[in-house]
């Protein structure tokens, strides 16, 4: 015989705990403490798996049937329904843990130090440009903290040779480049 929402609300607690039995394994465990949960008795890979529906005065009588029945539908596609939910919880951790946020405070941790903190944040920016969205940054009011710092290659001052020049090569060579245009 099927539950009805009078017979739930007369359960008072036992000293051991109590089922109250549904249709379609869907039952109600009743505490002694007092907490009454809605449960899902199946079968899956030739084992016997109980699935939490919830609270009874949270969800109601309807919605642990609505969702036995999702359940169900799961099991007569071949997928553990206990699995699918441990899937769904572990792939909404992964989205929240990859965020831009918690990606950007795990590379400044690693490059020791905290967010705002670093050693090329100068003293005199304001405070509420520090906390301006990307989207709303322009290169001039960056600060030197967003800009990239490590693989920049140093600037070339000028008069300073690079190492693969004409005349560094021919200086090491013992060439001069004077007198190596003078003929005569």
């Amino acid at each position: 015989m099927p539950l009805s929402d009078t017979a739930i609300r007369k359960v008072k607690p036992a000293q051991k705990s109590q089922r109250l039995y549904d249709n379609g394994g869907l039952y109600l465990e009743a505490s002694p403490a007092g907490g009454k949960w809605w449960r899902l008795k199946y079968r899956y890979g030739g084992k016997e798996k109980r699935l939490s529906l919830g609270t009874y005065p949270d969800t109601g009588l309807a919605d642990a049937r609505s969702k036995r029945d999702a359940a169900r539908r799961l099991l007569a596609g071949g997928t553990d329904p206990g699995e699918h939910r441990k899937a769904e919880k572990a792939a909404g951790e992964d989205r929240a843990a990859n965020s831009l946020e918690v990606v950007a405070r795990r590379m400044a941790r690693q490059a020791g130090h905290e967010m705002g903190q670093g050693p090329r944040r100068p003293n005199h920016a304001a405070a509420g440009e520090r906390h301006l969205p990307l989207a709303r940054e322009t290169p001039h009011r960056r600060s030197y903290s967003q800009r990239p710092v490590r693989g920049r290659q140093p600037r070339s001052r000028p008069g300073r040779r690079r190492v693969g020049s004409p005349r560094a090569t021919n200086r090491r060579a013992g060439v001069s480049l004077r007198h190596r245009h003078r003929s005569g």
